[in-house]
């Protein structure tokens, strides 16, 4: 497992001509995937990602059918930071997109008749544990600044249909999580609306228990402010259709909650 640590280390850091570091690498085939101390820094020498223990059990086995079923995912102790500097258009780490995208691309062939009979990729998952995560997502050049602090969270799903857009959620556990997001001028063009239809998102979740959450959206340009500070959330949702903005709500215990909005000018 050290030499296969050791050679995966090399590769990267050969292929990224940046800093790259794999405290341990530990597997059980063909049930589980284990990263701990990982370190990818970008070509500022600023962390680009930083995770302490990793752990993914998985049925490899099923790969071999296009399936990848996560019987758990356990990420705990994770620091990451996303950024690009006006009027720069590429992110810190694009140079790893560029660094495996090859240099001499395949000539376009002509388009022929695809075989859509067969099944696709699917993906299930049943636990997820997330501890300890920070994120950063700076984006000057976009006009966009996002900040992430979770304490905990713990998921279980009974069903997940990603070509759906369909999730059933057992039961959900959050404590301690600080966001805010922001919006200020951008640098780009402004892209094409292309949507034709509202985003299909169909959810049911039989256990919500949320605690200690504060969000703050704030949108320079449009003079908009939602500050939400949540004490505890408990309830459970028949359904929630977000493309017909319609929400079913069996059971629902709001606690300890203040919200703040500004539409206007602010001082």
């Amino acid at each position: 497992k050290r030499f296969v640590r050791d050679k995966v280390v090399a590769f990267h850091e050969n292929k990224l001509k940046t800093e790259v570091k794999i405290g341990e690498l530990g597997y059980g085939l063909p049930k589980y995937i284990v990263l701990r101390d990982v370190l990818f820094r970008d070509q500022s020498k600023d962390t680009l990602l930083s995770v302490r223990h990793l752990r993914v059990n998985v049925n490899m086995l099923k790969l071999l059918s296009s399936k990848l079923d996560v019987q758990q995912l356990t990420l705990e102790g994770v620091n990451a930071h996303v950024y690009r500097l006006a009027p720069d258009t590429n992110y810190n780490f694009t140079y790893i997109i560029n660094a495996f995208a090859g240099k001499d691309p395949k000539p376009a062939k002509e388009e022929t008749t695809k075989d859509t009979s067969g099944g696709g990729f699917t993906i299930d998952v049943n636990k997820v544990l997330l501890r300890d995560i920070r994120a950063r997502f700076n984006d000057q050049t976009g006009g966009t600044d996002l900040a992430l602090n979770l304490q905990e969270l713990q998921l279980k799903m009974k069903k997940l249909d990603l070509d759906a857009m369909s999730f059933h959620v057992k039961e959900l556990y959050v404590k301690g999580l600080q966001t805010s997001f922001m919006q200020d001028s951008s640098y780009l063009p402004k892209e094409p609306d292309t949507s034709t239809a509202p985003t299909p998102l169909q959810l049911v979740a039989d256990d919500i228990d949320l605690q200690h959450i504060d969000f703050v959206y704030s949108d320079n340009m449009d003079k908009f402010l939602l500050d939400i500070k949540l004490g505890a959330l408990k309830g459970k949702a028949r359904s929630f259709d977000l493309a017909a903005q319609k929400g079913d709500l069996e059971k629902l215990l709001l606690q300890g909650t203040t919200v703040k909005v500004i539409m206007g000018k602010q001082s």
